[in-house]
Parts: structure tokens; sequence; C-alpha cells
């Protein structure tokens, strides 16, 4: 017989899915029993065969595989989106996949580690800090790792779904198998050799993932197939779902193999020896011994006491008291409890030598088993940095590693040598277990001794395993604290209202590293901004300081406080002195003209009078000159230029073929200074030909059915400088519509044109039939008219008529009237809408309203409602048309009212005379009304006023304007000896409520002829 050996196997599986695992009988075959009791190192017991797991999970926190409240692991997703929904583009990190937008939770426990980046990416190993020790970490995915520190994070996208809803991330994550006393010598001398254990099974095998690699006597860390691909004569092809695991060193001592397979192809079972094959019919190669049907005879190596080959060949008698092994996953599938009931997958062995012919249980015992192997503890120090320099009264620090390089680990105790005076060392954990960290603070007091030196950094493990390592301390005094001043260039200065000063702030470095130092300004009068360019600099450095007063800042001296605040809090200060002045008065002035406007006929002349008037400032010089003349047409000023407050007479001269009709002159007042003013005069020019004026309606025909009425716009226009009241009146034929005009009366102005409008009303019984209408237009010897036809037709079955009363009003502007609004039924029952419109629409023209915008007629009734129209002192003088439409459904109509807004005007035949001192003058004043009547208020005043200055007198103070009336007055002007010689500016004004006119009006005073 050959010596006998211990076989120690540590697998360890970590499985993407939860991984369920079956420890199940059966064996690969029995041999013969030996002649004589085989002499064993141990004696076993039979039936002593037994299973021992241990459970690590996040939730239940139970060693116990039993329990019946384990769970489901739940899938760990990556929610990119940051949605909280499972959705495209997020990744099932662990488990399996969830549902399409399945709810997504977060567990502060779940930590990453990744030393470069601060957001997971996929390959960072995922844990779950139950405790917020090492020890208490639960890896999910990756490589296990013990390091602390700023490499370990969390990631608010890690999140998973939480199946039972109850907040938090739970499941069982590893099961940790040992398999004790599977081999040896049974009481009746026979051997207890090791059965052809299936060992491990899951139910997704293609998802095994082994963390394991062969380092040093027997321990595996790390992934099989990188071990593999090194090893070719053993592992020869990595990539066919084959993974290695050390078995012992026993064989490889025998020249035979130290590795064996895991085949997903076998279903995930365990192979115990790569000298056997898969190939034979009545069963796998599954267990830690052979069968000889599966034996490879042609495999490299022999191992002594071969079970399977009568002691002689490889493995023969192969003792094994211990296996373990860990399934690890984070997926689906359930544990199952290991059970020993016929029939049902659980754990037994079974004797191969035949001695015992039942299988033996395996009971489940919940202790925990750890065997790293036989490998002396070492580990190594590190420093990182390796080197660093503290200031006097401050700390720097540096990571202290210590890394496990064999055997099993121990706490290591941390220490330093070699410290300067003054400093002192502390360690952040005093101690820890390779491999581990721990932070290494140097404190430098104020007084410390300054150079470099060479620190030893010592660790003592509990064994007194002893390793050191070196930082590279160097000591400096503190830099010179910085200081700085700050001044301005000048020291003070004046700003006007609505301009700028500056001044140049400067910032000097006086000691210590210059820092960023940021500019302000306080103590600023009202409406004075400061802004600095640029606003912050490092000393020595400057800032244009830009003071902007506005038109209304406050006048007056200030002190202005400039503050400088550096990034360290350090605040330095100066003065700048600032008087802020209002502006000298601006030259300004105004140009009018008066009248505003006249008539000129071919081959005569007109005046105006142009005055300048000196608003603020220093009078300058004004030039005028005039633009926008008619062709033929000349201006001349006299004087050309003058200085305001002053007046020039502008004539207008108009040869024989000057171009007849209405001009806007433009009148410019040019100051010496550039300033440039104008005002407007509205020119007529007339021919010498007959005067005359045209008439015209639109539309020309209209259609009314029987009770209804309709309106037609009769045009007025002034030709060849017609001008005068046009008497309008309408006939029809044959006889049966009613016809009126309004206004009956139209007043043209030379150029200028005129309306009113016709209405036609169709009463009951007229004809149906065609009429004409004709309008004639009457001013003296001149007579024109237009004609429009009228179709009067059947009204239909249901209809309404409109009727406005009266149809034509005339009101002084500022005021206003009703006029009544009847809607009458024929045949028709229902609501009426009504809408009104003004027409022309110009600026401040009238108003019109309704008191009611619906009438609701009964059968051949009749409703009524008020139109107001209303005017402002602002409406022009002139005639509008106001439209009200009824509509109901598909029927429409409409009637209007003609309005004449009446105005009043003031002129005077001589707008300007001179008159000696002592003298006296006469102005002949002309009040007109148009579509205007009531009474005239009349007052006077001159300008400038001086004493014994011209004084004028009114003989009336009212007077009563008829509509379209006039009346006629003069103003009486006096001066005495001893009136100042000047021209004078007499204002005549003309009100009424709140309409008001004037005219303006010079007079000259000369000196006295001495001769008379």
């Amino acid at each position: 017989m050959h010596s006998k050996s211990y076989l120690i196997l540590i697998l360890s599986i970590l499985a993407v899915v939860s991984a369920a695992f079956l420890v199940s009988p059966g064996f690969l075959g029995s041999h013969p029993e030996v002649a004589a009791p085989k002499v064993l190192p141990q004696q076993v017991t039979p039936g002593s065969a037994s299973a021992v797991l241990s459970c690590k999970g996040l939730l239940p926190a139970t060693p116990n595989c039993n329990s019946s409240t384990l769970t489901t692991f739940e899938t760990l997703v990556y929610d990119a989106n940051g949605n909280g929904v499972f959705d495209a583009g997020d990744l099932a990190i662990v488990g399996p996949t969830p549902a399409a937008n399945a709810a997504l939770s977060t567990d502060t426990h779940i930590h990453f580690r990744d030393p470069v980046r601060a957001a997971w990416v996929s390959g960072d190993t995922i844990f779950y800090d139950t405790n917020n020790t090492v020890n208490g970490r639960v890896f999910l995915i990756g490589t296990p790792t013990t390091v602390t520190g700023v490499s370990i994070k969390t990631d608010p996208k890690i999140k998973f779904v939480d199946t039972n809803s109850n907040g938090v991330l739970d499941g069982v994550v590893s099961v940790t198998a040992r398999l004790d006393s599977l081999g040896g010598l049974l009481p009746d001398g026979s051997q207890q050799d090791v059965g052809a254990i299936q060992v491990v099974y899951s139910y997704d095998n293609t998802l095994l993932q082994p963390m394991l690699t062969a380092v040093g006597g027997g321990v595996l860390i790390g992934n099989f197939d990188s071990w593999c691909v090194t090893n070719a004569l053993i592992c020869a092809n990595p990539g066919a779902g084959k993974y290695t695991f050390l078995v012992d060193n026993y064989c490889a001592a025998a020249g035979g193999s130290t590795l064996d397979t895991v085949s997903a192809a076998a279903a995930g079972k365990i192979s115990s020896s790569s000298l056997c094959t898969t190939s034979a019919t009545s069963n796998f190669d599954t267990g830690l011994g052979c069968d000889p049907a599966t034996r490879s005879p042609t495999a490299a190596g022999v191992c002594p006491g071969d079970i399977t080959n009568g002691g002689v060949g490889a493995l023969s008698d192969l003792d094994v008291l211990r296996v373990q092994f860990m399934v690890a996953g984070t997926g689906s599938t359930p544990i199952n409890q290991v059970v020993d009931v016929t029939g049902v997958p659980g754990t037994k062995l079974s004797d191969l030598d035949g001695a015992v012919t039942t299988p033996v249980p395996v009971s489940l015992v919940n202790t925990l088993f750890n065997n790293v192997g036989a490998v002396a503890f070492d580990y190594s120090l590190s420093a990182s940095p390796t080197s660093g320099t503290v200031v006097q009264g401050s700390t720097t620090t540096t990571m202290i590693s210590a890394t496990l390089v064999a055997g099993i680990t121990q706490s290591v105790t941390f220490s330093a040598s070699g410290l300067p005076s003054g400093v002192t060392a502390a360690f952040s954990p005093t101690s820890c277990s390779p491999a581990c960290s721990s932070t290494l603070t140097f404190t430098a007091s104020a007084t410390a001794t300054t150079g470099a030196v060479s620190v030893t950094v010592t660790g003592t493990a509990t064994g007194g395993l002893v390793k050191t390592t070196t930082f590279s301390l160097t000591v400096q005094a503190p830099a010179p604290v910085f200081n700085y001043s700050v001044s301005a260039s000048p020291t003070s200065g004046t700003v006007v209202q609505g301009s700028t000063t500056t001044t140049m702030v400067t910032a000097t470095l006086i000691s210590g590293t210059t820092q960023s130092v940021t500019f302000s300004a306080s103590g600023l009068p009202s409406g004075v901004t400061a802004v600095f360019s640029p606003t912050s600099c490092s000393p020595t450095c400057s800032s244009t300081l830009t003071f902007t007063a506005s038109s209304t800042a406050t006048t007056g001296t200030v002190t202005v406080t400039i503050t400088g605040t550096a990034t360290g809090g350090l605040v330095r200060t100066t003065t700048f002195g600032l008087t802020v002045q209002a502006p000298a008065p601006v030259f300004n002035y105004s140009v009018s003209d008066s009248p505003t406007s006249g008539t000129v006929t071919q081959g005569s002349t007109t005046t105006t009078m142009v005055t300048a008037t000196l608003v603020s400032g220093t009078t300058q010089s004004v030039t005028f000159s005039a633009s926008g003349l008619p062709s033929a047409v000349t201006a001349a000023f006299s004087p050309t230029n003058c200085s305001p407050t002053c007046s020039s007479t502008l004539t207008f001269t108009a040869s024989a073929t000057a171009t007849t009709g209405t001009v806007t002159v433009t009148i410019t007042g040019t100051a010496s200074g550039g300033l440039v003013k104008t005002t407007t005069f509205g020119l007529t020019v007339t021919s010498v030909g007959v005067a005359d004026f045209t008439i015209n309606a639109s539309p020309t025909t209209l259609t009314i059915s029987v009770g209804s009425s309709d309106t037609s716009t009769i045009s007025l226009a002034s030709i060849r400088g017609f001008s005068g009241a046009v008497a309008l009146t309408a006939t029809v034929s044959p006889r049966g519509p009613s016809v009126s005009i309004a206004p009956s009366t139209v007043n043209l102005s030379a150029g200028g044109s005129g309306m009113s409008t016709l209405r036609v009303f169709i009463p009951s019984p007229t004809a149906v039939g065609s009429y004409t209408v004709t309008v004639t237009g009457t001013s003296g010897s001149i007579s024109h008219q237009v004609n429009v036809s009228v179709t009067v037709t059947t009204p239909s079955t249901g209809d309404f008529t409109i009727d406005v009363h009266p149809d034509s009003v005339m009101l002084n502007a500022g005021t206003s009237r009703n006029v009544t609004i009847v809607v009458k039924s024929l045949g028709f029952a229902g609501p009426v809408t009504l809408t009104v419109s003004v027409s022309p629409t110009v600026t401040n023209g009238p108003t019109a309203t309704l008191s009611l915008t619906t009438l609701t007629l009964t059968l051949n009734s009749a409703r009524t409602t008020i139109l107001t129209i209303s005017t402002t002192t602002l409406t022009p003088n002139q005639d509008f048309t106001v439209t009200v439409i009824a509509t109901s459904g598909s029927l429409s109509h409409s009637d209007s009212v003609s309005v004449s807004v009446g105005n009043l005007s003031i002129f005077s035949d001589s707008t300007s005379q001179s008159v000696e001192a002592g003298g006296s003058a006469d102005f002949t004043l002309t009040l007109a009304s148009d579509d205007f009547s009531g009474n005239v208020g009349l007052k006077a005043s001159i300008s400038p006023s001086v004493n014994n200055g011209p004084e004028v007198c009114l003989p009336i103070s009212g007077i009563h304007l008829s509509s379209d009336g006039s009346a006629r007055g003069s103003l009486h002007v006096c001066t005495d000896d001893d009136t100042p010689v000047g021209q004078y500016i007499i204002t005549v004004t003309a009100r009424h409520d709140g309409i008001s006119h004037s005219v303006k009006l010079i007079l000259v005073v000369t000196p006295e002829d001495e001769d008379c």
C-alpha cells in the first residue's frame, strides 16, 4: 500500500444568476475488496459523512440555508436616464432581466469601487455594505476588495427591482458547502473511499463563473481561464466551457495532474481528475475518484493509491476528509434545501468497496469551515505618495498600504520613526488586516524644525512579522502673509449731468503671494453709477473707474469710498472726491407760422409770418428756407435770418403757369450752431379759369326690397380753386321710393372735398320695378347732377326692416346726440343682432354706441334702441356716416345716419401792421362757423408785456354764431409816445366750451417821425 494523504479541495464559483445546488447520490462504480485491511491514517465512522452549508445573503440575515424565509435575489440595474423605471438604455447589471418599465428603487448600502471615475462603469466591483466594515461587505459582482477610502463610492443610478416592496435590496447571495468525513478506514477494516459525488448543479450552468486561480500551496483566487492559458498542457482548450480548480499537491508530487475541470457540457458537474474521460455510457466522470471504465490509460502522470486500480495505479486508496466549495449568485432561481428523502434529489454518499451497501446520509450541520492551506503569512508595505511637504502650522498626508502576499491575514499595527522636532505622525486606522490601507497624517507645529528627512513607516503583525517603507518629508516655513494697498489717481474729479469722468485705481502688492482683488464703490450720489474695468485684478495692477451721471443726478460734492476685497478676505480702501454739476443751458428754439395756410392765384402772391421763438440758452442766428413748393412758385423771406425771438415775412409768388392744387410747404429754420426746427404751411394754388366742383355717387345702383332702405355716398370736390356752399337736392322718378339727403349743404374750400349721404326707403306699397334718383348740387349759377339707379324687389317671407331716425344730425365738437333705431318685423320672429360702424375712420373721430345690441322680435312687432353719437373737442370738423347693421342668420339689413361735426375758425384780413409810437392800428377779425352754432367768447393778449406797451381793445367779449354763419369785428391797438420800439405779438383767442382757436397778429412799433 502506498502512503495515504488527505485531499482538501476548495472550489468557489460565482454565478450571475442565483445558483441552485444539489449534492446527489451517485458513483462511478465499485472495486474488488482487498485481502487484508488497509492501514489508513485516519479511521472514520460509517454514516458520519456530513454536508455543512452556510448562507450569505442580504436579507434575511441568517446563516441557516434551511430557512423558509430565504428570498430570491433582486435584480441590480443601472438606471442610465435616471427616470426610476427600467426602460431602453438601462443595464441589468446582475440578475434576471426585469419587465419593461419595472419600478426601480435605491439603497444607500450599495457601493462600488472605481479609483478614477465618479460614476459606475461596467467592470467595477459592486458590494453591499451591511455594517460599514470590510468584513461586512457582500460582493454582488466583480472582484472582491478590501480597499477603503476615496475609491469606494456610491452612484444614485445603481438601483434595484424591489420585488417584495420592502424598500431594501435583499435575497441570498452565496452558499458555502463543505463535505466532511468523506473517506478513510471503516471499523470493519475496509476503506470508505470517496464515492462518485455529483457535487454542483446549476439551473443555468452556462452562467457559471469560477473566480479562482492557483496561488501558492493549493489556494485558488481569480479567474480559471487565465491560469489555463499559461498551462496549455493541462488545460488545452480553455475556451471550450471548461474551468480548472486545484485538487491537491499530492498528485503533483507523484507527477500527476494537479488540476480538474468543471464542464458545462456535463450539466455543471465537477470532475475530480483530468486522468479520467467522460466517454463512458454508464455514468459521467463526476467524482473525486475514477471509474475503471472511464479511466484514460494514456493520461500523463501517476498518483499513488488509485482506488480504482487495486492500490497499484493512479489515485489508489485516495482518502478525502474534506471538500469545500461555494455556490454564489444573484439570480432568480431559489436555493434548494438539502434533504435526505428517498427519491428526492439530495446529498448522499456511498461506500464504493461494497462493505456498506446502503447510502450514507449527509446531515446538515450549520457550521462555518475555512481552509486556506499551509501557506506562511506574508505582506508588504508601501506609501503613496512616497514624499510630501508640510508647512509649519499645517498637515500633510500619505496612504500606507499593507498588501497580503501569502497565507492567512493578520492584524498589522503601524508606527513611524525619524520624525523632525515638532512633527507628529498619526495613523487612521492604527492597525488593519492586509490587504488594507491607513491614512498617515503628519502635523507640523509652528516651530517645527524645517528641512527634509526620511521617515520610516513600520508595520508589525500580530505574529511578529515586521515590514517597513519610507516617506520623504520636507518641513517648510509658511510663505509671507499677503498684503496690499489701494490708491486712486487723480483723487478727485468733476462730472456734468449726462456725462462721465474717470480715475485710475491701483492695487499695489506689499507682501506675500498675490491674490485676486475685486473692486467696488460706495457713497455715490443719486443718479451716479460706478463701473470698474477690469472688475478685479491681482496686485500690483490697475483698473479704470468710470463715474456716469444721469441727466437727473444729484448735484454737489461727495466722498466716494473705493474698496478692494481680496479672495482671502483682506479689505483695503481709498477715497475719491466727486463733484456733480448741472450742464449749461442748451440753446433751443421753435418755429411757427401765422396763418398756417393760404391760397395764391396764378400770377399773384400771398404771405405768412414766420416766427422763431427762443426756448432756452443763448440766442443764435437762424436762417430760414422753404421746400416742397409747387412748380413755378417761389418763396422769399424778409429778413432771410434773425436771432430768436424774431420774425420774418414769407412771400409766396405764383407765376401764370404755376401748378394748381394744394401742397404742404416745409419751412425750415437752421441755427448757426446747426440746430434745425421746422413748421408747415398749407399752400393752395388756384387757376385764373372758372372755379367749379364735381359730384359723384357710390354705389350708383341699389337693390332694395319693399319695407327696407339703403344708402349711397355723394362725394363733392373743388376744382380750379372753387370754394363755397353747394346745396344738394334729391328727386325720384317715377314716384314711389322715399328719398332724403343729409347734409343738404356741403361747404367746399378751394381744392377741398366733402360728402353727403343719400338715403332711399321703399315704403309699402311701392311697386316692384326700376327707379332713378337724381341728386343735384347747386352753387350760384353752377349746377351738376348724378343719378342712382334703384331696383325695388318683393320682400322675402319672414323678414325685418331697420330704420334710423333722424337720418342726419349736426353737433358741435365735444358734444353728443341720440338717434332712435327701429327694427320692425315683416312676418319674422327671433333675435336680431345690431352692430355699428363709423366712416371714415380718423384720429379723434366720433364714437357710436348702442343701448341694446340685441333685439328680440315677435311676429309683426317692432323694437327700438338708442344710438348715441359722441365727439370730443379734438374731433375733426367734417362729415361722417354712422351705419347700423341688423343681422339674424342669413338676413341682414342696414341703415345709416349722416353726422356733421361743427367747429369754428378765427382769422384776420391783415396779420401784420406797422405804427409809429403814439399812433394806433385796427385789425379786422372774422369768426366763421362750419356746421357750428353757439356763443363764442373772445380774449386778446399781447407779448411781450412791457411798461408803456401797446394796449389792445376788443369792442365785444363774445358773439353768437349760427350754423355755417360768420361775424366780423375790429381789434383796436393804441400806443403812446413812450411805447418801446419793436415787434409785438397779439394773440386773439375764440372759445366755446372745450373748443379753442387763435389767430396771431404782428404789430411793429417804429420811432415817431420827428419832422411831423
